[in-house]
């Protein structure tokens, strides 16, 4: 989903027990934000950890957490839960 500025958002639905969708795609070379959106979430999916970014971030219980992880270059970036139990891929061609 591209914004008029001229980025692409895409949101992740969090649950108590996972990301969703798993596997996000979006285009390379693109500012891209990713709104994370939670609806009486509890539990370690809460808190998201990107590690190669060396970003972490705590979720309210219900809402929408909107995280700018800029220009991604093309591969796959990895992130998981606080325990690392659940995690999702973005996924920028």
């Amino acid at each position: 989903l591209s914004t008029d500025d001229g980025t692409q958002q895409v949101i992740v639905a969090v649950s108590d027990d996972g990301y969703s969708p798993a596997v996000v795609r979006v285009k390379a070379g693109v500012p891209t934000r990713v709104t994370f959106r939670t609806n009486g979430t509890q539990g370690c999916t809460r808190t998201l950890v990107v590690p190669s970014l060396k970003l972490g971030r705590q979720f309210p219980a219900t809402g929408d957490t909107t995280v700018d992880l800029g220009t991604l270059a093309p591969g796959r970036l990895r992130y998981t839960c606080g325990m690392g139990m659940y995690s999702g891929t973005i996924e920028a061609t």
